[in-house]
């Protein structure tokens, strides 16, 4: 009654061992856990690779934002020049049609902090060139 459930089990394996197949298939599953072993190694090895890049890249955007805080909103690429903002103006023009030219000359009049006299002189200076011929009609 006090028998163990498993020692049939056991015994059974006791005698699988000593019979010839087990010696036949020892290679070749040995041989099958070795290269598991070794994946396995590999996907950790490549788990900690990405997971120091990440960390590199976090250290990476952390610095390039902390200096970036010291700049200020003036220094964005925007010219306050009026002739420039006409020129840009001028380009959007001959792309689609004067009206989204002067919508894109007063956006760029606005960051560019210009006064209300120099935003309505960039405008007479596109319509200007629209009434010249120099802009071509957006078609469709």
């Amino acid at each position: 009654m006090n028998r163990d459930p498993l020692e049939p089990i056991e015994q059974l394996l006791a005698r699988s061992r000593q019979s010839k197949v087990s010696a036949v298939l020892r290679t070749p599953v040995l041989a099958a856990m070795h290269r598991e072993l070794t994946a396995q190694r590999r996907d950790r090895r490549l788990v900690r690779i990405a997971a120091a890049l990440l960390v590199v890249g976090i250290g990476l955007n952390w610095t390039v934002d902390l200096h970036d805080g010291t700049r200020s909103p003036r220094q964005l690429a925007i010219s306050s020049n009026p002739a420039e903002i006409v020129e840009v103006a001028v380009a959007v023009a001959e792309a689609t049609d004067a009206q989204t030219a002067s919508h894109i000359a007063q956006q760029l009049a606005g960051v560019s902090a210009l006064s209300v006299e120099e935003t309505a002189a960039l405008e007479q200076e596109i319509q200007r060139r629209v009434k010249n011929g120099a802009i071509r009609r957006k078609e469709g």
